[in-house]
């Protein structure tokens, strides 16, 4: 856990979740109400030297070494570690948005939910329908040529993964927010709505979510510069039973998923 002086550091809006559930698209919608800047995934960022973004775009649209926020920083960190640099942009990003603005980190994992803590971050935890989310790490699999994982491993893993954020969230006594992607996709006002209420500002406008261009998110998915303003939702696992004997098989994940969806 990072010890920083918070006084001068915006308040951090952390996004938890698993891989593929939807957390870079909640990356992007959380800078369309215009009081934050979102930074992708932190977590992985930190890790990188100036060589490694030479042919980098940010999701600004600039190479990412003449990004306005990412290009200082890359200018002066050789030699820093990784809790100095989180300062470097936690204090660059805290400067572009001013006192009242939040930072969104949307790292995902628990490691980055523990260096963000004293900060005390709103967490916003999402995750994808367990159906949704086998049919499409099987889909995945075939697309990238690799071998294709049992559908049973991918719903314990969801269960698992998302069990795991939601102790460590408990643990860390952090403020958080239960979301999932078939919500951001299918009812945005609603998920807008709630996640504006529980930051008590306007972070996501459901109006205009993939529209904005204030977040600077150089790791995470392709779509931070493939999305083309409009928000998608793959229905084809409906269609599917690769999901079925799994979901029948893993009661508590069956019981964490309805809880979640209601269904």
């Amino acid at each position: 856990m990072v010890q920083t002086n918070s006084e001068n550091l915006a308040r951090v809006v952390y996004i938890a979740g698993q891989g593929h559930s939807g957390t870079t698209l909640l990356d992007l919608a959380c800078s369309s109400g215009g009081i934050s800047v979102s930074l992708g995934e932190l977590q992985i960022s930190l890790g990188l030297e100036a060589a490694d973004v030479t042919s980098q775009i940010c999701s600004c649209g600039a190479p990412t070494l003449e990004c306005t926020l990412w290009g200082p920083y890359f200018s002066g960190i050789e030699g820093l570690d990784r809790n100095e640099r989180f300062k470097r942009i936690m204090e660059a990003a805290s400067e572009l948005v001013g006192p009242e603005g939040l930072v969104v980190d949307s790292s995902k994992t628990i490691a980055g939910l523990r260096r963000v803590a004293p900060l005390d971050p709103f967490v916003l935890h999402t995750s994808k329908d367990m159906r949704a989310y086998i049919s499409a790490q099987l889909k995945r699999a075939d697309r990238i040529g690799k071998r294709r994982p049992r559908a049973i491993d991918e719903g314990i893993s969801w269960w698992r993964q998302n069990g795991r954020i939601r102790d460590a969230i408990q643990e860390l006594n952090l403020s958080s927010l239960t979301t999932t992607y078939e919500e951001i996709c299918l009812a945005t006002q609603t998920a807008a709505d709630r996640i504006n209420a529980f930051v008590g500002a306007q972070l996501v406008d459901a109006e205009n979510v993939l529209s904005s261009q204030n977040h600077h998110i150089i790791s995470g998915n392709g779509m931070r510069t493939s999305h083309g303003g409009k928000l998608r939702y793959d229905y084809r696992w409906m269609r599917e039973s690769d999901w079925l004997l799994p979901y029948m098989v893993l009661r508590s994940a069956r019981k964490q998923n309805e809880q979640r969806y209601k269904t």
